[in-house]
């Protein structure tokens, strides 16, 4: 897939996760999984923090780059490589989907 079609891709955060800002920290769990699976709770950075709440299935990926370009001031690189390392993540936990 070439650059242009990856960045018009819009994703969704899926039903089966919950998240809530705890404190400094976002934390976003699986409520498919027991609590006895720790290794299932993921606490976010700053940066990814902001990405999973544009994760409303109407920014396209393209849109969601640019804001955090707007927001943290990186290159367009560094926000494309960011971006698409954390969208690869939530997707391998099923915690995001591609509307």
């Amino acid at each position: 897939m070439d650059a242009t079609d990856y960045l018009k891709k819009h994703f969704i955060k899926t039903e089966s996760i919950v998240s809530r800002k705890v404190g400094n920290e976002f934390i976003v769990v699986p409520i498919s999984r027991t609590a006895g699976e720790v290794e299932s709770i993921y606490s976010l950075n700053e940066v990814a923090a902001f990405i999973w709440e544009l994760l409303d299935g109407k920014r396209s990926v393209q849109q969601i780059r640019d804001k955090i370009i707007d927001e943290f001031e990186v290159s367009v690189e560094a926000a494309e490589r960011d971006l698409g390392d954390l969208l690869q993540q939530l997707l391998s936990i099923g915690a995001s989907k591609e509307m």
